[in-house]
């Protein structure tokens, strides 16, 4: 099961001069796609931050989130950050470049740089450091869907294909603390991609679709139809580089927020630019539009603009300092701007290990009214290729998001997870996810009384068997628990264990 959410370039990369991948972000805390919202996590050497190499799938479906890859629309319960080993990174560009029909090593990874609306390709996080020039992460999440896929070539075109299926028992499918709703989720779907152009290609255009239908054996009227749907593209001069992507969603996951499941629709489009001066020194300009809309929930929309000047002060060690203007609006509320000044640093101090840290402060403003506020921002995100068969990534973020479930009102985000997994032989590995989050809910109009406060944490372990090239098979067990206080909580306990089945062709 899962996966890679998201890169950040290596310090010594020529395109360490892009961005990090994008984290826009939905305002509904969603648990069904494996973890914590936001998780971009750096990778061994060789990570290469926005080029659309064919494409790098790296596990997994796009299921209605239950089994399907991170999102970080999606928060919380669901949660294992896939970190592929670093040999896999240095043989697929000649295996690429070399064959008329690449298919790679059971474990090799085809790597398109992309990155979680965030894979929240729902809606937008104002997370610090989160580059609005990556392409969007609803890629990434789909991109999961094929780590052992065959990835075939048609002339300039490479694509992949791919049927998912998944059953999971859950004993909480409605996250409530009493009278819980136990259930047998089974789910089937295609997932497609093409691309045009490589690596080593000017320009690069890749379009995806997965979609998923889930069956509850006990509550048939939450049958479903996910679907997700996406184009992205780069293209790179000497100088100039330009992307830009767009998507939609439609998907149905528990939330936090709201302490149920919820269906969601979103909408989304960005683009940006990246020049570089010389080899040290480059800009890069970014912007982002969301709309998100949910059943029987408040809908949102968000709009960002971001600049950032970076510096490569050593091979290994990459500054940046940049600002973010955006603007949000719930339905049926006011506007809401912010402002946010940024430090970030990436860095690779060994081919093993890779960092990328950002900190700064928001402040905003309220049209309702509302007295503005100030807080901290920050992300941290690193990896460490411990051995040849182990690796450890963590994560952590702080963000505000307006909520879906509670009329005007926002709640801070603070969250973080760690990742470790073993490959116990050439085609099995096993995972365990840890995480934590807390979320303290404030007032965004005058007179609203807000005191909601959520702790949440989950545990995952998960193990994965590459049965052959075109078949992969996993199972996985996960615990979840939130201790949730103040008006309108929802504190909820969770198991899940389920099975997947992947057929590639």
């Amino acid at each position: 099961m899962p996966l890679l959410l998201g890169t950040v370039p290596t310090a010594s990369s020529p395109a360490a001069q892009t961005s990090a991948p994008v984290d826009a972000t939905i305002n509904a805390r969603e648990l069904d796609s494996f973890g914590l919202p936001g998780l971009a996590l750096p990778v061994p050497e060789g990570s290469r931050p926005f080029e659309l190499g064919p494409v790098s799938f790296t596990e997994d479906s796009l299921l209605p989130a239950e089994l399907g890859p991170f999102s970080p629309g999606y928060r919380g319960a669901e949660s294992e950050v896939r970190n592929p080993a670093a040999p896999f990174e240095a043989k697929q560009r000649i295996e690429l470049q070399n064959t008329a029909a690449a298919e790679p090593q059971e474990a090799e990874s085809l790597r398109i740089q992309v990155a979680e609306v965030s894979s929240r390709p729902g809606g937008i996080s104002n997370a610090p450091d989160q580059s609005l020039f990556a392409l969007d992460s609803a890629f990434l999440e789909y991109m999961e869907l094929t780590r052992h896929t065959q990835t075939r070539r048609q002339g300039p075109f490479y694509y992949k294909l791919k049927i998912n299926s998944s059953a999971i028992g859950d004993d909480n499918i409605t996250l409530q603390s009493k009278n819980k709703k136990r259930d047998m989720q089974l789910s089937l779907g295609p997932a497609a991609m093409v691309q045009l152009g490589t690596d080593e290609s000017a320009l690069r255009i890749a379009g995806h679709y997965s979609g998923s239908a889930s069956w509850f054996l006990s509550n048939p009227e939450q049958r479903t139809y996910d679907q997700k749907a996406g184009i992205e593209g780069a293209w790179s001069g000497a100088s100039l580089k330009t992307g830009f992507r767009t998507g939609l969603q439609s998907t149905h996951n528990s939330s936090l927020d709201a302490g149920d499941r919820v269906g969601r629709q979103v909408y989304y489009a960005g683009g940006g630019a990246s020049y570089g001066f010389s080899e040290k020194t480059s800009v890069e300009l970014n912007t982002d539009f969301t709309r998100a809309e949910f059943n029987g929930l408040i809908g949102s929309r968000e709009t960002r603009l971001q600049g950032f000047l970076n510096r490569q002060i050593t091979p290994k060690l990459e500054l940046g300092a940049g600002a973010t203007e955006g603007e949000a609006k719930a339905d049926g509320g006011k506007s809401q701007t912010y402002t946010q000044a940024v430090l970030r640093a990436k860095a690779q101090p060994t081919g093993k290990i890779s960092i990328s840290a950002s900190a700064g402060n928001e402040w905003r403003s309220f049209e309702s009214g509302e007295a503005s506020t100030t807080t901290p921002v920050f992300s941290l995100g690193a990896s460490w290729q411990a051995t040849g068969r182990t690796s450890i990534s963590m994560e952590g973020r702080r963000r505000t998001f307006t909520s879906a479930a509670l009329v005007s009102q926002n709640y801070t985000s603070s969250d973080g997870a760690v990742s470790i997994r073993e490959m116990l032989t050439t085609t099995v590995d096993a995972s365990l996810t840890v995480g934590i989050e807390k979320a303290e809910y404030h007032s965004a109009s005058p007179g609203v009384n807000s005191d909601r406060k959520d702790n949440y944490w989950f545990a995952r372990y998960g193990m994965d068997w590459a049965v052959r090239r075109f078949c992969t098979t996993g199972v996985f067990y996960e615990f979840s628990n939130n201790d949730s206080s103040g008006q309108q909580n929802h504190t909820f306990s969770r198991n899940r264990i389920g099975v997947n089945l992947a057929l590639s062709f």
